[in-house]
This record gives structure tokens, C-alpha cells and sequence, in this order.
């Protein structure tokens, strides 16, 4: 398990640093197993990396944190979970 302290952008998306990144073997494509939390609430959910270590936080899970642009929340990767080279996940 790998905790970081990430903002929030605008477009409601975190990015995940190179070194992040290089520790968990991630790529874009891999799916990210994360726990959200801000201030007391927390919410597990699965997701996928993109280009640029970017990860989007979709409309459900920034209603259920209550987030809002410009928000710090603490992330943890739980598991990395690798895409087949054939587009699927292994």
C-alpha cells in the first residue's frame, strides 16, 4: 500500500507522481485499486490510470466525499492491477 496527499484539480482528476508510478510498477491502462478519503469519509473504488499518471475521480465518488476543486485528499493504492497486452486486465 503505497498513502499520498494529492489536490484536487479543476477537472476533478488527481495525478499520480512519476516516482508513485515507478514504486508500483504502474502504467497507463493498469486499473488502480484506491482509498479516498477526505477529512472522516472514506470510500474504496477501482480506477483507471491514465496517460500522465493521471487518475479522473468520476461524478459519484466526488458526491459521496463531498470533494470539490482544490481539495486535499489522502489517497492510498492498495493493489495495481496490470492490462494484458491484449487490452484486458490479467
Amino acid at each position: 500500500m503505497l498513502p499520498l496527499t494529492r489536490r484536487l484539480d479543476t477537472n476533478k482528476r488527481i495525478r499520480l507522481p512519476k516516482y508513485a508510478r515507478r514504486v508500483l510498477g504502474a502504467h497507463a491502462g493498469d486499473i488502480l485499486v484506491l482509498r479516498i478519503s477526505k477529512g472522516e469519509r472514506s470510500l474504496r473504488t477501482s480506477l483507471p490510470l491514465n496517460k500522465g499518471g493521471v487518475v479522473y475521480i468520476p461524478t459519484d465518488v466526488q458526491g459521496a466525499l463531498g470533494l470539490d476543486a482544490g481539495d486535499i485528499l489522502s489517497v492510498e493504492v492498495e493493489e495495481v492491477i496490470k492490462k494484458k497486452e491484449g487490452g484486458g486486465e490479467v
